[in-house]
């Protein structure tokens, strides 16, 4: 299936934001004020039919969504009886005290929490989530030209993940040019990122599914680096 990059057009506020200013995302939310939410590239309806096999049933489990924002899509997967996925397992996160703030009001049955998504490990223990899902958090750092910024976040992802986890990013931005490419060299102590991009998928709204699994076990880069290390 062909792999669309459609237009980006967006608020003057939103080109602020995207170098990581949390009071310029928060200036932003506070124009939400329909209670409907802000929803970057579709929402639960339209991924849903691809998010399933990833978070039904023996992947729901342990869920943290990063860049959170105001979208509605955990509250409607969390109501999507077919789903099985518990509130009280699912972590939603963003950077923007407005955000979370506005968030907590609207849904008070789900988790909610200001972190931010380069500094996980901060706040987050190690190997804690069996799915990390984000949707256009990625894709705005990449649009306006902060892949470093990209760069982080997979590595904090991925040090938050289980192994066999799998990490589900929303995009417009095509595989090949992001997170694939992007966490082909990344180290993390105590070794090499190695994702296995287990699927890509276009959407009904124009944005792109990736798939990115956590081997199930140790991979060999990083048992090196451990063997290395004791050998010091």
């Amino acid at each position: 299936m062909e792999i669309v990059r459609p237009l980006v057009i967006g608020l003057c506020i939103e080109c602020m934001a995207v170098v990581g200013q949390a009071d310029a995302w928060d200036q932003m939310h506070e124009l939400d004020t329909n209670g409907n939410g802000r929803e970057f590239g579709g929402g639960w309806a339209e991924h849903r039919h691809v998010l399933k096999a990833y978070v039904q049933h023996r992947h729901g489990g342990t869920m943290l969504q990063i860049g959170c924002g105001t979208s509605r899509i955990a509250a409607d997967m969390v109501a999507d009886d077919e789903m099985n996925v518990s509130a009280d397992a699912m972590l939603n996160t963003d950077f923007s005290t407005k955000a979370i703030s506005l968030m907590q009001a609207r849904h008070p049955a789900l988790r909610w929490a200001v972190v931010d998504a380069t500094a996980l490990r901060q706040v987050l223990e190690p190997e804690a989530f069996d799915v990390v899902l984000e949707k256009g958090a990625l894709a705005t750092y990449e649009d306006y030209g902060q892949p470093e910024q990209v760069r982080e976040i997979l590595s904090q992802v991925w040090q938050v993940l289980k192994w066999g986890g799998v990490f589900l990013s929303i995009s417009n931005v095509p595989a090949n040019e992001s997170l694939a490419v992007a966490s082909a060299d990344l180290e993390v102590e105590p070794g090499r990122l190695e994702w296995e991009l287990e699927e890509v998928a276009a959407t009904s709204h124009m944005s792109n599914l990736v798939v990115m699994r956590k081997p199930a076990r140790k991979t060999n880069s990083v048992a090196r680096s451990q063997i290395e290390r004791n050998e010091l």
